[in-house]
Formats: structure tokens, C-alpha cells, sequence
């Protein structure tokens, strides 16, 4: 009897129907994590490859399955195969488990191999495997290798020798232990082996005082034995674009000489310049060091004048003046004396907190992707999310450092309408609530008049106060929460900020600065026919000034501001106003941007330079952004039909 080797899937429903005497599909279905229906399938699949005369799964009316096996010596022979090679395989069951084999055996073997081989040899179909091959040239595409072969004679990996070990240690040994990635690629993991290489990067590195995180000798590490795995397989960089080539240059390349001199002797192997070249790239593209200085790390002239035309874009684009931040300046200096690198030779990182930054850090995000346009109109690379997730943690610095400045509190009377008692008491929370360094004084409500109260930044009373003061108002209980209290302070600023009337409610940044004026109803076909016709009515109804028009053209025609999440941000300097605003367009029908779905067009009117506070704008941006994450909100406004009904679902959703 020839052994079949069972589908993973398959084999577990056997393996299930071993443990138990008798199982309902439902018992099957929760073990293998599939559909009924699909169950049956497999035990349809299982019955055949077992075969009549070895054991098959049968189903007992009332009772659920059961399996009889009737030769329990071939039964067992077949389990005992399938265990061992399913252990080798790891149960291929998922497409990306089915990938990395794929891309293994292509790796490792030095002659074509053919179709219907692998899928044997992985207990695939055809099919299958030719769909999962189709997913590995999406991932080869990147790296410009492909998967290519003639019918009948097989299939190999095409592509530069760099490339393809760049691929490899993308592909392979992202996330895997140094100990893993071995495994992976020698098939047995000699512990001695790994520690001399080790031992031998650590000292270099020591005793050329040469600083790196234990990511980067991880690096490092993997880097050595894909090189040491592919030059045993008889594969070389024979040769280089010419922008390698000027990696010799750099003290990193001496560096990494030293380290093929210890290599040569520990494995009495020839390692050429080119190979040399190779292991400099995880030294040049290393993450900056936690403690590293500007007066340790070389920055370049050419990164210094990067930083500044990014810091001046995005002056431009969000109106915040970021270029005097010196903490922003040195981190991304700091950053990009080693992005570059990464970007100009193609090295590729992963960015796992890529998600969270998204929502949790809209504005530094979109800050970000102004920098990479920026990066890539100057050095002429792409720049992928995962680095703009990490250019985006450094705005996010620099806009937690700025948050909390948003009031300038310093100082601050409290007027008490009733005892001693109740004036210590509310002294104490607003401490608490304010900080150390905020002066409080305390004053009766007979003591206030408009000149005393407007010396104040801010005023808390626990009476109604009848004066005409500029400062900021806030009424208070003995007893009260501090966050309704510290929204109450936001709204009173939003209030003097966006010059708005005291007594008009309102609940937040967004919903202040919007009026009727500054809302429509888009029909037009084509994105930019409506964002003329919005134009052109706020230019007419005198809201801008007669060259924003151009400003916000000009910025399209640059690069679109389709946002995503079915929202289009067009922003640019409104001179007409000291004040900021937001025009809102919905669309019934939706119209596309640069490949986006666009259902609603914000267009932000940001006041001159000398007008703009930048904590209050960053607040601003802030509460904009993680609104237009709100898919749901997003869809509903699509079907208002007028500014009321506009105003009511924000105030709805800013309320809930």
C-alpha cells in the first residue's frame, strides 16, 4: 500500500476522531476551525485516502461519526508518516505557512523545480499552489525578483543576488530568533556556531566604541548567516549598482571589514569586497541609538538642510511653526542620518506599531507624509508606511511635548460665595486639578470688580458673577468632577480663541468653527469641479480672500489631499480672517481622487502666520483628524440635506 500523505486539515479531523469513539460535525468543525459543510468535505477526502481496507470514518444515524479501522497495522503506519512529515511541514494550512515553504524550497534548492513536484511534495493541489504562488510574486514584486519557468521544466527565484538576500531576510527571518533563522536556513541549529559569530560582532563593535541597540547586532547577525548560508550554496554578488559602491567610503564599511576578517578565520571561507558591501547595510541603516548625541553622530549637511525644507513644508501645509523646535530638529536629524540609508539601499523594516500610530496619531501622521514627499522629491526613493510610521513618532513627540500648552494658566482667582471651609476645599482640588505652580487667590464675590478679575487668566466662582470681564469664566461646585471642570476650561478658551459669544454652546473646536455660510451641497461629477464651486462661493460671499483660490488649486495640482476614510482635507492661509474655519461639501454621490472614495470635502481656512497660536491649531488638527477616522459619522453626514440637520448629527456624535 502506497502512504498518502493527508491535507493538514484532513489529518486533524482524523486526529479528532481518534481522541473521541463518536463526533457530531460540529466537533470537527470547532478543532479545524471551518465551516460544516466543509467538514464533510474533508471526511469525504479522508474516507478515500484511507481507503476501504484500512479504516474509514463512518457515520451512525442519531450518533454522530465514528471511525473503524480495520487494519490496524497499516492504519497505524500511515499515522505514524503523516505526524512526522505534518511535524516537518508544520501543518501548511494557512496560505502564509504555504508561502514561507514555498520560498524555502526555492531558496535552498539550485536547479528548477517543477509544479506538480511541490504540490506533492506539500500535499497541495495544483491549484492551490498555483494561487499561493501568485501571493509570493506579490511579495517578490517589492524587491524586483519574480518567480519564472518553462511548462515541464520548473520553476526558479529570478532576480540580483542582493536583492534576493534582502528578500530573504524580509521574508524569512523578520520576527525570528538568530537561533530560528538558522534553523531556517541550515535545517539544524549548532549553538556553538552562532554564539562564536556572536562573540565576535559584540567585540568589534566594543572595541571600536561603536554604539548600536541589540536590534541592530540581531541585524547584523542574520545579515552574516544568509551571506554564510548563500555563498555555501555557490551564490555570489558578482555585482552592484554603482550607489553601493560609494559604501566604501564609509567608516561603517571599515567596520564591517573587520568583522569578514574574524568570518574568514572562523570559517576558513573567502569573502569578497562586495560581500563586504552586503554586511555594511544593517550598520548604515541601524535605528539611531537611544543615547546618542548630535556631538557623537556625524550629521551630514545634506540631512541638516532635509530636516529644515520637511520642517518648512509642513509650516506650510498645517500653518504650525515647528521649525524653532531644537528637540524635533536633533530627534529626526538623529532619524535620518540612518533612514536614508535604509531608503536609498532599499533596506526594508517593519513597523509594527504602524496601526496604533494611525489612530492614535492622525496629525504627526499626516505630518509624516508630508516629510516622506519631501524625501522622495529630493532623493528620489519611496518611502513606505512603515517609515512613515516612524517619522510619525517624532511629531508625536514634539505634539505631546506642545498638548499640554494649549492654556496658558499662571494664574487664577477663585471667588466663593460661601465659607472658609468651602473656599480650602475647592483651593486644594484646583491645585490638584491646575498644578503647583498655578497662583490661586481667593476672593469673596463682594471683593471682584472688572479690573481685579481681569488680571487673571482665569476665574472659578461659585456664584454668577455680573462683570463685563475678558478672562475666562468658570462656575464650579464644592464637589466637583474634574473632568467636566477641565472641559469647561477647554470650551471657555475655544470660546476667546475662535471669538465666539459666551452664551453660544458649543461642544467642541470642529462644531465652533462652522457656520451656514460655510456649507454645501456638492452634485458635480468631478473632484476638483466641486472643490472650484466651493471656491468660488466662499470667495463671493467674501469668507476668502481673493488669491486663496489659487493657494488651494495650486496645492492640489502639487499633490491631492484625498485624506481616506472618504474624506478630502484641501487647506491653505485664508488671509480674510484672523480666525480659523471650516468649509464643509457633502456629496450624495460619490466622486474619486487620486484612486479614493470621496464623500465629504473639508476645506480648512488657516489664519496668517502672526494670527496663529500652533498648541491651539494642534489642538484643532487633532480633533479634525480622529473625527475623520469616524467612518461611521463620515457615512451619516452623507445624507444630510441641510446644515441644521448637518449641525444636529455633530453635536449628536460629540455629545455620545
Amino acid at each position: 500500500m502506497k502512504i498518502v500523505l493527508l491535507d493538514g486539515r484532513v489529518l486533524k479531523v482524523l486526529l479528532k476522531a481518534i481522541d473521541n469513539k463518536t463526533n457530531k460535525l460540529d466537533d470537527f468543525a470547532e478543532v479545524v476551525g471551518v465551516s460544516t459543510r466543509s467538514i464533510r468535505n474533508y471526511i469525504k477526502q479522508l474516507n478515500t485516502d484511507l481507503t476501504s481496507d484500512v479504516a474509514q470514518l463512518v457515520n451512525v444515524k442519531d450518533i454522530g461519526y465514528k471511525l473503524e479501522v480495520y487494519n490496524k497495522e497499516k492504519f497505524n503506519e500511515l499515522i505514524r508518516f503523516n505526524l512526522s512529515k505534518h511535524q516537518e511541514f508544520k501543518l501548511l494550512n494557512t496560505p502564509e505557512e504555504r508561502s514561507k515553504y514555498i520560498v524555502n524550497k526555492l531558496i535552498k534548492v539550485n536547479e528548477a523545480i517543477t509544479i506538480d513536484n511541490l504540490a506533492d511534495e506539500m500535499n497541495v493541489g495544483r491549484t492551490t499552489l498555483i494561487n499561493d504562488l501568485k501571493k509570493v510574486s506579490t511579495a517578490l514584486d517589492v524587491y524586483d525578483l519574480s518567480v519564472k519557468g518553462k511548462q515541464n521544466e520548473g520553476i526558479e527565484l529570478k532576480g540580483s543576488e542582493l536583492k534576493i538576500r534582502l528578500f530573504i531576510l524580509a521574508f524569512l527571518c523578520k520576527g525570528l530568533s538568530e537561533e530560528d533563522v538558522q534553523n531556517s536556513l541550515f535545517g539544524s541549529c549548532n549553538e556553538g556556531y552562532y554564539k562564536e559569530i556572536k562573540v565576535l560582532i559584540s567585540t568589534i563593535f566594543y572595541n571600536n566604541n561603536f554604539m548600536v541597540s541589540d536590534e541592530t547586532v540581531k541585524e547584523v547577525l542574520n545579515y552574516i548567516l544568509v551571506t554564510i548560508f548563500r555563498l555555501k550554496n555557490e551564490k555570489y554578488i558578482d555585482t552592484l549598482e554603482k550607489k553601493y559602491r560609494e559604501i566604501v567610503l564609509t567608516d561603517e564599511y571599515k567596520l564591517s571589514c573587520k568583522i569578514i576578517e574574524g568570518l574568514t578565520e572562523l570559517f576558513n571561507t573567502t569573502f569578497s569586497s562586495n560581500e563586504a558591501i552586503f554586511l555594511t547595510l544593517p550598520l548604515l541603516g541601524r535605528k539611531a541609538p537611544i543615547k546618542s548625541t548630535l556631538s557623537d553622530t556625524r550629521i551630514t549637511s545634506s540631512v541638516i538642510n532635509l530636516v529644515e525644507r520637511m520642517l518648512t513644508e509642513i509650516s506650510v501645509s498645517f500653518g504650525i511653526d515647528v521649525k524653532q523646535d531644537k528637540e524635533l530638529i536633533w530627534a529626526l536629524e538623529c532619524h535620518l542620518n540612518f533612514a536614508l540609508n535604509r531608503l536609498i539601499f532599499e533596506i526594508k523594516i517593519k513597523n509594527n506599531l504602524l496601526d496604533d500610530i494611525k489612530k492614535c496619531y492622525p496629525l504627526p501622521y499626516e505630518m509624516a507624509k508630508v516629510s516622506a514627499r519631501v524625501i522622495e522629491e529630493i532623493y528620489n526613493v519611496n518611502v513606505n508606511e512603515d517609515e512613515i510610521g516612524y517619522l510619525a513618532l517624532h511629531f508625536g513627540s514634539y505634539i505631546e511635548r506642545n498638548s499640554d500648552q494649549l492654556f496658558d494658566i499662571k494664574k487664577v482667582a477663585l471667588v466663593c460665595g460661601t465659607g472658609l471651609g468651602t473656599a480650602q476645599l475647592l483651593y486644594v482640588k484646583l491645585k490638584k486639578l491646575l498644578g503647583k505652580d498655578v497662583i490661586i487667590n481667593t476672593y469673596s464675590d463682594s471683593e471682584v470688580s472688572k479690573s481685579l478679575l481681569d488680571e487673571y487668566n482665569l476665574v472659578f466662582s461659585t456664584v454668577n458673577i455680573d462683570i463685563d470681564t475678558e478672562t475666562p469664566f468658570v462656575k464650579v461646585t464644592t464637589l466637583f468632577n474634574e473632568q467636566d471642570v477641565q472641559k469647561e476650561i477647554e470650551k471657555c478658551y475655544y470660546t476667546k480663541k475662535l471669538s465666539l459669544s459666551g452664551e453660544e454652546p458649543k461642544l467642541s473646536l470642529i462644531d465652533a468653527s462652522i457656520d451656514e455660510e460655510r456649507f454645501f451641497i456638492l452634485n458635480k461629477e468631478e473632484f476638483m469641479d466641486n472643490i472650484y464651486f466651493m471656491l468660488e462661493e466662499l470667495e463671493k460671499r467674501e469668507v476668502v480672500d481673493k488669491t486663496f483660490k489659487q493657494r488651494i488649486l495650486e496645492r492640489e495640482q502639487k499633490s491631492s489631499t484625498s485624506f481616506g476614510n472618504y474624506i478630502a482635507l484641501p487647506h491653505t492661509v485664508n488671509y480674510n480672517s484672523t480666525m480659523i474655519s471650516l468649509a464643509v461639501g457633502i456629496l450624495h454621490n460619490s466622486i474619486y481622487c487620486s484612486g479614493n472614495e470621496i464623500k465629504v470635502i473639508l476645506m480648512l481656512m488657516i489664519p496668517d502666520e502672526k494670527y496663529i497660536d500652533s498648541e491651539f491649531l494642534i489642538k484643532y488638527y487633532d480633533e479634525l483628524l480622529k473625527l475623520c477616522q469616524n467612518k461611521k459619522l463620515i457615512e451619516s453626514v452623507t445624507n444630510v440635506n441641510s446644515y441644521k440637520e448637518f449641525k444636529k448629527l455633530l453635536q449628536k456624535e460629540l455629545i455620545s
